[in-house]
């Protein structure tokens, strides 16, 4: 599972993510180490929580079509878009990151 990934990734702290939730931090260390697993309820917290598909939060992958990438492409411009200048370095900043990391961890 991605769990601790993501949570890291998104600057939360496991006691948060826990109360959150609705369990224990060592119950949710649990989770993220593979120890237990989270039932479909939990998993449907966290997704929410750290608004990923349930299917990112255990790891699956899948293909997006050309038609939903060229529909995600629209919506991602439109966003881009319409955000300040300020805003759209800093999300360039992090895709460069995002795409730095990838390349070190290959």
């Amino acid at each position: 599972m991605n769990l601790k990934n993501i949570r890291e990734n998104l600057g939360l702290k496991q006691k948060y993510v826990a109360e959150s939730i609705g369990v224990t931090p060592t119950t949710l260390s649990r989770y993220e180490t593979g120890e237990r697993t989270p039932d479909l309820e939990i998993l449907k917290k966290l997704s929410k929580l750290y608004n990923v598909s349930v299917d990112m939060l255990i790891g699956n992958e899948y293909e997006i079509s050309s038609s939903d990438k060229d529909e995600l492409d629209e919506k991602i411009i439109k966003i881009f878009g319409s955000l300040s200048e300020a805003d759209q370095a800093q999300i360039l900043d992090y895709a460069r990151y995002l795409l730095m990391r990838e390349k070190q961890d290959t």
